[in-house]
């Protein structure tokens, strides 16, 4: 086939292939795609400078409020005036991170101020590396514009938040992980659809609320149907950084602190003697196994912990006595049970 135009000053007919008009139209394409590109990257390049300008921002309203009140402000907002009790104002306006996520933090969508055991923590995401700064998960402190997080500070986590305290040479949640869509147990399973499910104590939503009890999730729904790393750790549904520990973790060391009975770990009302010295802060959780929830407001004072290495003698129980007995055992996979993230 031949397409035709018609030239009056030489009076012919010329004409242009078929492949020749592809070959056109391919050649656009391909610029078309290099200017989207180059146009793409240049937008998220200018968000990231965004958002390491808002942070500095921040920083240094953060020392004058500290500077005048001996403390940082136990809450800040996007969007918000910053000012302290007297009146005084050092931010018109919270900035806001802008509406686009760039790079891999699924979970870091804005800007989250935390305080901490290093003032305060302000936890962002940048796509590409800039003035020093990123890419990746960011945390913002004194001196600092891009850290990592450090044992004690408080981790938001899908909009939950998540205390941190050091065991040993070990570093972990103080509060189980409740993240995901609540399902019921008695008539749906934990499945690999690409959603976090979770169940909640007798199906209960306020189950996963009160007294930050979390949820209850079967192993390979806590492993999010995923291998373990290089390290031998499994990511699972933990934050990046941080992984669902193995019975190892918890075992021999973990829940030795303190000597024995282990009853700085807990804090419930069925364990009189317990004083939560550690910072840990579990409580009797119960869990799901065999088709029906145990352990918990029966009186049998049972804390079970969901492992990496759940069916090989990697479940967790701590049991009060007195004397308080912690122990591992084998369970199955379908046992759903609190998760505890500990830091890689």
């Amino acid at each position: 086939m031949v397409y035709f135009k018609y030239s009056s000053q030489s009076k012919k007919i010329i004409g242009f292939t078929l492949i020749e008009l592809l070959v056109v139209i391919v050649i656009i394409g391909i610029l078309a795609s290099i200017a989207f590109v180059a146009i793409g990257t240049a937008r998220s390049k200018a968000r990231d400078a965004q958002r390491v300008a808002d942070i500095k921002q921040l920083q240094s309203a953060l020392e004058v409020y500290f500077a005048n009140n001996n403390a940082y402000p136990s809450i800040i907002t996007s969007g918000q005036i910053l000012k302290d009790a007297s009146g005084v104002v050092y931010l018109n306006k919270v900035p806001a991170a802008p509406t686009v996520i760039d790079g891999d933090c699924a979970d870091i969508t804005g800007y989250t101020y935390t305080t901490s055991t290093r003032g305060y923590a302000l936890t962002y995401c940048l796509g590409a590396a800039v003035q020093n700064a990123g890419p990746g998960k960011c945390v913002a402190y004194q001196g600092n514009i891009c850290g990592v997080d450090a044992c004690g500070d408080n981790i938001n986590y899908y909009g939950d938040v998540y205390p941190t305290v050091q065991i040993g040479s070990q570093c972990w949640f103080a509060k189980s992980l409740n993240i995901g869509t609540r399902i019921n147990a008695t008539t749906t399973a934990q499945s690999n659809n690409g959603v976090i499910e979770k169940y909640c104590y007798n199906d209960s939503a306020l189950n996963c609320d009160v007294d930050s009890y979390g949820g209850l999730y079967q192993v390979n729904e806590a492993l999010n149907y995923s291998a373990a790393d290089s390290n031998g750790n499994f990511r699972g549904i933990c934050p990046k950084g941080w992984h669902v520990p193995k019975g190892s973790d918890f075992w021999p060391g973990f829940l030795n602190v303190g000597g024995s009975p282990n009853y700085g770990l807990m804090t419930s009302w069925y364990c009189g003697g317990c004083t939560n010295s550690t910072g840990f802060s579990a409580f009797y959780y119960g869990q799901y196994s065999g088709g029906a929830y145990l352990g918990r407001y029966s009186g049998s004072n049972v804390a079970w912990f969901q492992t990496a290495d759940h069916t090989t003698a990697g479940s967790i129980q701590i049991v009060s006595g007195p004397p308080m007995v912690s122990f591992a055992v084998a369970g199955s996979a379908n046992d759903a049970r609190v998760i505890r993230c500990l830091k890689d």
